[in-house]
């Protein structure tokens, strides 16, 4: 990136950090977004938010500064400013339930979020795929301008994000051994594929909010 687009980096990263509502010092502020993510939980009687919230909610600085060059590459005809306040991932929080709750869970925390005047703009459901089963909803918080994304899983679901996750940091090392590599992609896939949908979940449709604000489906 060039020292501008550096400079756009830093100061939207750090209105990212304002809104998670965490002091350069790691101490967490009552109106931040992590406070209402935890009230939220308060509110569930069957679910909760994932164990290492706090410190997986916000991207650390470099690799946000990386998926933002990702996206400048990809999109070199937008805005850098547009594109920083909407890096993926950059502001995430995942909410965890059982089977039978996944579906009215993933309702409430929805509602709540809107009670809270946050506004959906996408939602997807990914429970049909071969891989990476979940609901993501994607969320603009109109005081900042900043858009945080909010995942839905059961605790399978997430054991298995999880292993996903290890598994790309393992097969992005050009040491491992092919043979070795494609037992990981075996068994990777095979866990996605042994994970049970959730009843319900069909229910829960994609969204996407349009520039007029219409829905579309």
């Amino acid at each position: 990136m060039t020292q501008h687009q550096l400079t756009i980096a830093e100061d939207v990263y750090d209105r990212f950090r304002v809104l998670e509502g965490r002091s350069i010092f790691g101490s967490y502020t009552d109106s931040g977004l992590t406070a209402a993510m935890r009230d939220v939980e308060r509110q569930l009687a069957h679910g909760r938010l994932a164990p290492d919230t706090d410190q997986r909610a916000l991207l650390e600085a470099a690799e946000y500064k990386a998926r933002l060059a990702d996206q400048i590459r990809r999109h070199p005809d937008r805005a850098v400013d547009l594109l920083a306040r909407a890096v993926p991932g950059a502001l995430s929080y995942t909410f965890v339930f059982d089977p039978d709750h996944y579906a009215a869970g993933t309702w409430l925390v929805q509602e709540a979020l809107q009670a809270r005047g946050f506004h959906l703009l996408a939602r997807k459901n990914s429970w049909k795929s071969a891989e990476h089963k979940r609901v993501v909803t994607m969320w603009h918080d109109q005081e900042s301008g900043l858009r945080f994304e909010v995942q839905f899983h059961t605790g399978a679901s997430l054991e298995a994000q999880q292993l996903s996750r290890t598994s790309a940091d393992l097969l992005a090392d050009p040491r491992i051994p092919h043979v070795e590599a494609e037992i990981l992609r075996s068994d990777l896939a095979a866990a996605w594929a042994a994970l049970p949908a959730p009843p319900g979940n069909a229910q829960i449709g994609d969204y996407r909010r349009s520039e007029d604000g219409a829905t579309r489906r």
